[in-house]
Order: C-alpha cells, then structure tokens, then sequence
C-alpha cells in the first residue's frame, strides 16, 4: 500500500499543486507537501516523515480539534482565519481540512490546503479605514468620472453644501459650481485627463440655498486596475471665514498704517534672545536714518539723545529682563544734528523665556511744543494774576485804613453817616474777598495750597460758614432763613480754615439767589462715602444748559438773572478744588429756573471721634505799652493811611517811602517792628529784610510784609529773606493790634 500511494498520482498532484497543500497520516506526520506550502510556511527542510505539531509547537488546541474531527471522518472549512505565528505576527488564512482514505476505505490521514490572505485583508482594513475617514471626514469629499458625474458624496459634503448623498449620486457636480464658473470644470477635466494632481485650488461655489462660499481644492486622478484615469477625487475645504479674516487682516494693516502715517509712528521689534533690532522706515526717519538701515540696539540706543540715554537703557533693561512694558518719552538725536521729542511704547510677546518686545515709536515734538506753550501761558497768567491781586491790594488798604480809622474815631456822625462807612466797609470786605478766590484758584490749579488737615465738627464749620455771610443775609428786606438739620455729629479730616471757606461760598450763592422769604437749609448725614453736607435753597434755581458746567471758574449766568450775577465766577470752582483736594467730591442739582438748587458736598470721616475744641476769639487787649513802628512802602497813600491807623492804635511810628531811607532810619529809630512793602523800586522789601538783619543783629525789629503778593512762593521767599511774618493788603485792624500785642516794647511816657 505504502509503494502504491508514494508512487501513486495524489503524491505528484500535491508536489506540483500551486495551492499550499500539504498531506499527513493520522499521527499528523508529513507525506506530501506543495512547493507554495514550503514557501507560505518558511519551510527550508523537507517536512517528510516528521509531525506536524514538531514543525509548528504554536498550534493550540482548536486546531488540534479540527484535525481530530477531520480524522474522524468530518471535512471543515474557512474563509478566513487569523493565526498568530511564534514571531508575533498574526497571518489570516483560508482553509480546508478532509480526510482521505486507504483501498480499504479506512481513513487514513487528511489533506490540508491553504491560502493565506494576510495581503488582501490589510488592503480591506485600508480600504475600510480610507471609508470610515472620508464618511467622518469635516472637509467634503467627493468623487466623479470623467464627465463630471457625482459617484460619492460624504457626510462632510453634505453639511457644506446642504444636498443629501441622494441628491448628488449620479448628478452632474455643476451643480455646485456657480454658472459664471463652469468654465473651470473643463480646465479641471483636462488636468485630471493628463494625470495632473490640483493642490489648493481657491475659488467659488455655491450651496443649495444659492449662497456662494469660498473653497479650496485638492483634486487627484482615480485610477482603475489597468492604471486608466476614470475620474477624479476631490478635498472640497471651506475657506470663508479665513478669507474675511484675510480680508479683514489686510483692511486692518492698511488702516494701521494709515494711523501711523497720521501719528507720525512706526514700528521697532528687539529680540532679548538673539540681540537683533528691527525699525521700520517710518521709524527709521524719526531718527533721520535712510529706509532699510539695519540696526543693532546699540545702535538705537546711540540714536538717542545723551541725556536720556542711560534712563532709557535702564528702562528697556527692566523690560527685556522681567519681560515687563516698555514706555519711555525723550529725545531723539538725528544724524543731521537736530532733535525731536519721540514716545515708545512696547510690549513683551513671550511669557517664558527671553522676551521680544514689540512697540512702537511716535514723533511728539508738536505736542512737547505746545505742553512747553501752555505751561508758559500758566505761568504768565498766574504772574498776572498775582500781578493784578498785588495792584488791587494797594488801593484796597489805605481805603480799608480809612474805613476803619473812621469807625474807631465816630467820624460818620449821625445814622447816616454811620451807614454809609458800613456799606464802604462791606464793599472793601467783598472786594478783599474776591481777590482771595481768584489767588486761590490759582493756587489750586498749581497744587500750591498745603492743606492743615485735623478732625473738624461739620456742624461747627456750617456755625462759622454762617456768621460770614449773615451780615450779607441780614441786609435783604426779609431775610432768608437757615435751618440745620443734623442727624448726628459728624467730623471730618480737614483743613478748618478752608472747610468753612467752602460751606461760606455755597451759603453766599444761597442768600445771593433766594429771595425775601427764603429757606435755605443745610442737612448734614452720614452716607458710605462719609459725611455728605447737603446745602439747598428754594431760590431761582440753575437753567439746565449751565448745570454741567457750573463748577467752571469764570461760568457766570446759569443762576438768577444778569443783576445777580456780581463776582468773577469763581467762588464755585474754588469749592469744588477744595473738596477734591479733600478726597471729596461735590454735585450740583436743580429742577430748572425758579425751582431751587441744592448743593452736595462728600467728605471722608476722620478716625478720632473729638475734635479739638472750638476756638473762642478773646477780645484784643488795647496796648498798654507804647510800640515803636516802622512803615516802609512807596506807594505814599498806602503808607500815609497805614501811619494813621498805627498812630490810632498809640504806636508811636515813623515812614519811608523807599527801602535805602526805610534801613537808615531804622538804624536810629530802633524800632519795634517794621512794616515792609515787598514790590518798591530800588531795594525792594526782601533787600531792605536782609539789610535789616545785617545792621540791626540782635537789635532787629519784628520783620512783617505787608504786600499784594499772597502766593505760597512769596510767602516762602520773604521767609527766606528774614520776615517774620507776611500778611496780604489789606491788612484789617485786629491784625495790626495783634502784631503789636505780641511786642515787648517801652512803656508809654508819662
């Protein structure tokens, strides 16, 4: 049987089989194998005679139960089957398994044959993984033949495009194309025609609502199996919002640069890491440099003026090394010589690491201009403020002298005179007033008013507020009435002296503009921002044009008609400098002309819960002791109205009408005190101070300047000079009294 079945025709048909077959007995021993089986399996050596299971230990106990079924009579199949080998790799495999049988019809062995698809089952996973990437793809892909017929249509192209996979399949792909571009189908059939791959391609098509939207095309030819192009695949991405942002980006550069054309700017970029420096051509010119001029930042920093070189290096030092912004104003050095006034300004890009600071520069050489102009016009105007108050001053006291010299003497007579003298008294204390404002104005816009700040009664303020301007309140037919409503004590932290100056001009505005009969009343509460002082009146009101502008020095006319608009109009904007300089604030309502104003003024708290207590004004004792006084001033009829009311006081004095005579009369008058005009020709009063001191020593009289200069700079330059005390002109009475209370001087003869 044996020689019969070796030389047997089965044994030649599996040798020369072009399947992997292989023939074993029933202990799985190799009688026949193909030649595709040696080569399937890696089988170097013939496999005849030895076991299956020696050649190949991996095969597991399925397979081993599949023989034993075929042993036993069954024939199985598969059309595909993984099995992994010994080395990892999985190989899928068709087969067939059936027994065969000897001349006695005894099974025998069985015939194993083989196919292994490992190949053509990675192509199906790519072909299914190919699918499942252009059915979930976001772009829309699409595929059609050579007459522009759709044969796909994925998810993707359906959502751009809004037509199902039913619309598409089979239609032609116009349908998507604008009919002003149908044109470029055929361009595109052509390409694809000759084998050409179309990469990006931008433009136009349209949805099935007929809008048109920007796309970018990637096509490529499909080949069949014969390598024939049948038609074309295309990657259909919508590029609209990147065409607006284009668009918009390329709108906004032109704007930019058009802005920095306007501004006189440019850009300048420096990289901390590399040291390299980057200037655009308009900043280039700033600094008188040619268009292209590379830079390195020493040279930038060169570019600018040496004075404000080593500030700027150490700015932009701090900005590069801490990654911080850049802002610098100075001056740039151009090549020809000249400067100009440049501001740069730059931000740090990258958070970690060694920054790139990006900035620009902008030419503000027009604007140092006119900072530098208007600060001189400030400084003119506030000379000339000091120039007027100093000129108005001067007149202003020998009449106020007179006034008072008429007062103490009874030199008004009857009723009649005796009013009169209180309405010149009135006028000058109005006049005095108004000079005061317009210097302190002045001195607000400068930030030269030092307030002496301390915990103040509100109430109290309001009380002396009002003891200012009853007299005022009191000469109406029928006097308006003050009511203070004042739910708790309340003290603030503020300058006394300006506190009341504040609640003195808004209770002035109120009996100005109420009339006979009037109610003015003052509310004083407590609210979050600390104490809120409410001042209203049921006057004539504020037209609502003027409301916002009320606070504005020189404003006049937005309360009462032309008559009652006496003042410069800065008695509101003095109150609302004042109060700012507080750290309050202040409003102004009314409802329209005859319904009123009210006025509200916020100050903070003060942390101590006391308050000093209030002064009492003692009455000024009349001198018992004879002082000896010296008047020094050029203008002849201050001076001369000065002695009389010195005289009238019992000093015994004398005058000089310039500050050479004033020195040398001193030294043999010896006086007590000397009363010094600042502005005289010649020596002025800060010379004649310092001459004063240097001849008298120790026998030198109390130095006071009695001057129209009132500024703090004044104030400190007489201090400075050796003055003793410095009063404005006019000079009331009780002040002279003062003075020479403080003196220690001879006693009056016999």
């Amino acid at each position: 049987m044996k020689d019969l079945f070796l030389g047997g025709r089965l044994d030649a048909f599996i040798q020369q089989s072009s399947a992997a077959m292989a023939m074993f007995d029933r202990e799985m021993r190799y009688l026949a194998v193909s030649g595709r089986w040696l080569s399937d399996y890696g089988l170097r050596q013939s496999p005849l005679g030895r076991s299956h299971y020696d050649i190949f230990p991996e095969i597991g106990e399925a397979w081993k139960a599949i023989h034993a079924q075929c042993l036993a009579g069954a024939t199985l199949r598969s059309e595909g089957e993984p099995f992994r080998r010994d080395d990892g790799a999985v190989q899928w495999i068709k087969w067939e398994a059936r027994p065969w049988r000897d001349n006695d019809g005894a099974i025998a062995g069985l015939i194993l044959t083989t196919e292994d698809l490992t190949e053509r089952q990675e192509q199906l996973a790519a072909i299914e993984r190919l699918a499942s990437i252009v059915t979930s793809a976001h772009d829309a892909i699409v595929s059609k033949d050579l007459h522009s017929t759709v044969t796909s249509w994925n998810a993707g192209a359906a959502r751009l495009f809004g037509w199902s996979v039913e619309d598409m399949i089979g239609t032609s792909i116009l349908r998507i194309i604008p009919p002003e571009r149908r044109d470029e189908e055929d361009r595109i059939l052509e390409r694809i025609r000759a084998g050409e791959r179309i990469d990006h391609f931008e433009t136009v098509r349209m949805t099935k609502d007929r809008r048109r939207i920007d796309v970018s095309l990637t096509i490529s030819p499909i080949r069949n199996a014969l390598g024939e192009i049948v038609g074309a695949s295309k990657i259909v991405r919508d590029v609209t919002e990147r065409r607006r942002g284009e668009t918009a980006l390329r709108r906004s550069e032109v704007r930019l640069k058009q802005a920095l054309a306007a501004a006189k700017a440019g850009e300048w970029e420096v990289d901390a890491a590399s040291g390299s420096f980057f200037a655009s051509d308009r900043a280039l010119a700033l600094y008188g440099l040619p268009p292209g001029t590379r830079l390195t930042r020493e040279d930038a920093l060169a570019a600018v003026h040496p004075d404000d070189r080593v500030r700027v290096r150490d700015a932009l030092g701090r900005a590069i090394d801490e990654g911080s912004p850049f802002h610098s104003e100075h001056r740039a050095l151009r090549r020809d010589g000249t400067t100009q006034w440049v501001v740069s300004h730059a931000e740090a890009l990258a958070k970690q690491g060694p920054p790139r600071l990006v900035g620009l520069v902008q030419d503000i050489t027009e604007r140092k201009a006119l900072e530098a102009e208007l600060k001189e016009t400030d400084r003119r105007k506030d000379e000339f403020i000091a120039l007027l108050a100093h000129e108005l001053r001067n007149p202003l006291a020998p009449i106020q002298s007179g006034v008072e010299l008429f007062k103490m003497r009874d030199a008004g007579g009857d009723d009649r005179g005796r009013a009169l003298l209180q309405i010149m008294g009135r006028q000058v204390d109005h006049l005095v007033r108004l000079v005061d404002d317009l210097l302190d104005v002045s001195r607000v816009n400068v930030g030269a008013i030092a307030l002496r700040r301390r915990p103040v009664s509100v109430e109290d303020s309001i009380a002396d507020a009002w003891s200012i301007v009853a007299e005022e309140a009191k000469r109406k037919p029928n006097p308006a009435a003050l009511a203070i409503a004042c739910d708790e004590p309340l003290l603030v932290d503020a300058d006394p002296v300006r506190l009341t100056q504040v609640f003195a001009n808004l209770l002035s505005n109120a009996v100005k503009y109420t009339g006979d009969d009037g109610r003015i009343r003052v509310a004083i509460e407590r609210d979050p921002s600390g104490a809120a002082v409410t001042v209203s009146d049921n006057g004539r009101g504020i037209e609502p044009q003027f409301l916002p502008r009320v606070f504005d020095a020189f404003v006049r006319g937005g309360q009462g008609s032309a008559r009652d608009d006496s003042g410069l109009g800065v008695g509101l904007a003095l109150v609302k400098a004042v109060v700012e300089l507080h750290g309050g604030r202040v409003e102004a309502r009314s409802e329209g002309l005859g319904r009123g104003s009210a006025f509200v003024v916020r100050l903070p708290l003060a942390q101590s819960e006391t308050a000093p207590p209030h002064p009492v004004e003692a009455p000024s004792p009349q001198p018992k002791m004879r002082s000896r006084a010296l008047v020094i001033d050029d203008d002849r009829d201050v001076a001369d109205s000065f002695v009389m009311l010195l005289q009238v006081l019992e000093a015994d004095v004398r005058c000089a009408y310039d500050g050479a005579s004033g020195v040398a009369l001193a030294e043999s008058f010896q006086p007590h005190v000397a009363f010094v005009d600042l502005r005289m020709p010649g020596i002025d009063g800060l010379e004649t101070a310092r001459r004063l001191r240097q001849r008298l020593a120790d026998r030198t009289p109390l130095l006071v300047a009695v001057t129209g200069l009132g500024q703090s700079r004044d104030r400190a330059r007489s201090r400075e000079a050796g003055f003793d005390l410095h009063f404005t002109k006019p000079v009331s009475l009780e002040i002279v009294q003062q003075v020479l209370d403080r003196l220690r001087p001879d006693p009056v003869a016999a």
